[in-house]
């Protein structure tokens, strides 16, 4: 694998992670021990869990964000637009 690509993919992951992140701190309301233990959790979970195909991780990974959501009273079709209370009522997106 080249560099680039290596560099391309880390990119890539850590971006989706710092969003992952952020969902936790705005929306869920999390302080930041809360979020980088969630994070924790998810990682040593499901994210370097081996012998998992995809089809197995990705339903590992719905399990625990739909218990994610349940622990933390968030509605799993909760939107980020949506004027609620967690979203400050604007129906403006708080990221």
């Amino acid at each position: 694998m080249s560099e680039a690509l290596i560099v391309c993919a880390t990119k890539s992951v850590s971006n989706h992670l710092s969003r992952f992140i952020a969902i936790l701190l705005v929306v869920f309301g999390l302080n930041a021990r809360q979020a980088l233990d969630e994070f924790t959790d998810l990682n040593d979970k499901i994210l370097e869990k081996g012998g998992m195909n995809a089809q197995g991780r990705t339903a590992e990974l719905k399990t625990h964000i739909d218990n994610l959501l349940d622990r933390h009273n968030v509605a799993p079709n909760l939107r980020l637009l949506d004027s609620t209370v967690r979203s400050g009522g604007s129906g403006a997106c708080k990221l």
